[in-house]
């Protein structure tokens, strides 16, 4: 679990590369970031082989080992493009490290063989789950992931759980996290949905107060048993975002681009898996997220921010990229003061 969770950077010769081998989604989530009108596109074998030889001139200049991550779209519904890639790059001789996320509507049991790691998404109970997490018909997709998310959890040798927490979920959380710690899972990371406009001070407010629950919880019952997301978040510097040096994100296309959010976008594309990275686009781009946010001048959560360091993430939530999302400042403030009561009532280290 901490390879995962640890930082990667191009001080620590190990490329991550995120590889999408599909654009498209069987489910329609409410609150999906890339919107529910996706194409159905697929990398093809041709654009996976051009993508090894890519990623195999990248790691002979600088790198030791590398960490695949595959996404989507669902990445399962191309999953034999998931097995051809993690495959050739493990028989070339690389010392890889693979993650992938699922919606958990696919069953596919040769997966395991090729995932270090897969995040399975389950929002919480079924009424919770399928408040947001639908088909593209409009219907709750619980009954359709849960036998195959508790398949995974017992096939696969590290499974974690992804849930995204919304204003018309939040109050539901602690419950939540305790429903799927009882499933099974072990490791439950708890994400903000930064994209949610309907989130209020008072509704971090009541955020706050599903974490000193769960932070109660877990000390009474379950101790270091479990691994929560923001609960054990070490807050460490972040430091800016240096596109080339965090990895790259390979569309199914073999376009490249320099992060998640703005993937598909054409004025973000810095190359291609075959002719290379572009220098003079990977310059202009750094150019502008190394800027300063004047508006975040003198806050004390400078070092830690996410709005400090990805200025592209600001972009996609305010339009601007040094104008920071009051939702992320929200959460920030509410690492802060977490990490305080923590500390107060006295409990144990951090996990991830």
């Amino acid at each position: 679990m901490v390879k995962r969770n640890r930082y990667l950077s191009c001080d620590q010769h190990t490329l991550f590369c995120n590889i999408w081998v599909t654009s498209f989604c069987n489910f329609s989530c409410k609150y999906c970031y890339e919107s529910t009108d996706k194409p159905e596109a697929y990398m093809s074998r041709e654009t996976a082989d051009q993508t090894i030889q890519f990623l195999e001139t990248v790691m002979q200049q600088h790198y030791d080992g590398i960490w695949l991550n595959f996404h989507g779209g669902e990445p399962m519904l191309n999953a034999k493009i998931i097995k051809y890639i993690a495959g050739e790059m493990e028989h070339r001789g690389y010392s890889i490290y693979t993650s992938m996320t699922t919606n958990c509507s696919v069953r596919d049991a040769e997966i395991c063989d090729y995932i270090d790691e897969l995040t399975v998404s389950l929002d919480g109970d079924q009424t919770v789950h399928d408040r947001n997490r639908v088909t593209r018909t409009g219907k709750g997709t619980f009954q359709i992931v849960i036998d195959n998310a508790r398949f995974y959890l017992e096939h696969a040798e590290n499974t974690r759980l992804r849930m995204v927490v919304r204003s018309d979920t939040v109050s539901d959380l602690a419950l939540g996290v305790q429903y799927l710690y009882g499933l099974g899972f072990r490791v439950i990371i708890p994400g903000v949905d930064y994209f949610d406009p309907d989130w209020t001070e008072t509704l971090f407010d009541q955020l706050f107060e599903q974490y000193q629950a769960l932070h109660r919880w877990r000390i009474a019952n379950v101790h270091e048993e479990a691994i929560i997301g923001t609960l054990d978040e070490k807050i460490k510097p972040r430091g800016k975002c240096v596109v080339g040096c965090d990895g790259y994100q390979i569309a199914q296309d073999g376009k490249i681009y320099p992060c998640t959010y703005i993937t598909g976008k054409p004025e973000y594309c810095i190359g291609d898996v075959r002719s290379g990275i572009d220098p003079e686009a990977v310059r202009r781009i750094n150019c502008a997220v190394q800027q300063d946010v004047p508006a975040c001048s003198g806050c004390a959560n400078i070092p830690y921010c996410i709005a400090q360091r990805c200025l592209i993430l600001n972009q996609q939530l305010t339009g601007e990229l040094t104008t920071p999302s009051a939702i992320l400042c929200a959460e920030e403030n509410m690492k802060q003061k977490l990490r305080k009561y923590i500390r107060e009532t006295g409990t144990g280290d951090t996990h991830v």
